[in-house]
Formats: structure tokens, sequence, C-alpha cells
């Protein structure tokens, strides 16, 4: 779950939306910023998730489908809720 407390979110939004800001930059002028927005999170997984072990890259690969799963039920499923009402469901 990436729900953390208060100050710690405090602590890392700053460079967050700042890293945010650049990749949204980019994405006015240069197509497509998904190889950045892949570029950002390959890099952050292979500093925080090294050295090498079996039991650091199974928790980097759990991180990763955890983020998935939250990006899935927190965008995509409203997201697609709210077409079936407009469109009707398959």
């Amino acid at each position: 779950m990436p729900y953390i407390s208060d100050w710690e979110r405090r602590d890392l939004d700053g460079s967050l939306y700042a890293l945010i800001g650049k990749l949204k930059e980019h994405a006015r002028t240069v197509e497509p910023e998904d190889g950045r927005v892949n570029y950002v999170i390959s890099k952050i997984m292979r500093e925080l998730y090294t050295p090498n072990s079996y039991s650091r890259l199974n928790a980097g690969m759990g991180v990763l489908e955890s983020a998935k799963q939250e990006f899935y039920r927190t965008v995509v499923v409203p997201y697609e809720n709210k077409k079936i009402i407009e469109n009707g469901d398959i």
C-alpha cells in the first residue's frame, strides 16, 4: 500500500512534483513521454533495489506489482466505470 504518513508525503512531494512537472513539460514538446516515465521508474528501481540478491529483487518486483494494482484500482477502474455509465456495459 502506498499510504505513508503526512510528513513522509510532504518530504517527498516537492521532489516528485518537480519531476512530474519536468515530465509534463517534455510531454508538450516531445512525444511520447512513456519512455521518460519508464526511464524514471527503472532508474529508481535500480538505485533502490540493488545490490542484487533474490530477496531485494523479489521485493522490487513486489513494489512494481503493487504500484500497478494501485494505479488500476484508483485510476483505471473509476475511468472504466464512468465509461460504462456513459456508453453501457458489454
